[in-house]
């Protein structure tokens, strides 16, 4: 049996972040992490940070803990002050028995989702994370594969079809299922225009290490050029 994950939302104190209560309200059903990072400057040691922002740090990630408690969600905080909020992020992801990461975005309703997954290894958690946050509601699932232009047609047929397997078998009604193929140069940009046409985009982790592919350059330029909120599936530990 898939683990429960926990949301981890990361968020940039000083950036003054706000969730909106469409995207707190659909999380709500998965415990969630607001983990807050303040990054320091390398000469500064985080003690003398905490002395002089902890009160005011501490103040802003409640703040956003309390939208996502209000929403009925099982909500935990946690204040990083650092020198790497790369790093920092990957720690507390990996210490999770089975962890998604929500990077926010303005988004008013969520009822059009758009899942793509490339490894099997995130498939199963995947899937289970997707059926957990839309039980109950008649969001469309849209299981969407940007494609190389000389990537074969049985090979795209094969992770599609393990993924709309996999939402079914976790409780989806099949009707609920779209499935979308891309050719592109570029299959993040395709991607981050696919997001961009939908409420919000699942995407499954590519590779082991987090920071390369889940905070690394990837992932981060589906999270900075999406408009819509992008959850990132978290691979399972390596036994």
């Amino acid at each position: 049996m898939t683990p429960t994950p926990t949301i981890v939302v990361p968020i940039e104190v000083m950036a003054g972040p706000t969730v909106s209560d469409a995207l707190a309200e659909f999380v709500a059903p998965l415990p969630v992490l607001v983990l807050g990072v303040v990054e320091i400057p390398d000469q500064t040691s985080s003690t003398q940070a905490r002395e002089q922002f902890e009160e005011g740090a501490s103040r802003t990630i409640e703040t956003v803990a309390e939208g996502f408690a209000a929403a009925g969600a099982d909500v935990d905080t946690r204040l990083s002050f650092t020198h790497d909020a790369n790093e920092t992020v990957e720690r507390v992801v990996a210490d999770l028995e089975r962890a998604v990461v929500l990077f926010p975005a303005p988004a008013t309703e969520i009822e059009d989702v758009v899942v793509a997954v490339r490894s099997d290894a995130t498939v199963p958690a995947a899937a289970s994370t997707v059926a957990a946050l839309t039980q109950g509601d008649e969001s469309a699932i849209t299981v969407y594969h940007a494609a190389l232009e000389d990537e074969g047609n049985d090979e795209i047929d094969r992770i599609l079809s393990a993924v709309e397997t996999a939402l079914e078998d976790a409780g989806i009604d099949p009707d609920r299922l779209t499935r979308t193929v891309e050719r592109a140069d570029t299959p993040i940009d395709a991607l981050v225009a696919a997001a961009n046409d939908h409420d919000l985009l699942v995407v499954g982790e590519t590779e082991p290490r987090l920071r390369d592919h889940i905070l690394g350059e990837t992932h981060e330029r589906i999270a900075t050029g999406a408009a819509a909120p992008v959850l990132v599936v978290r691979r399972p530990a390596v036994e």
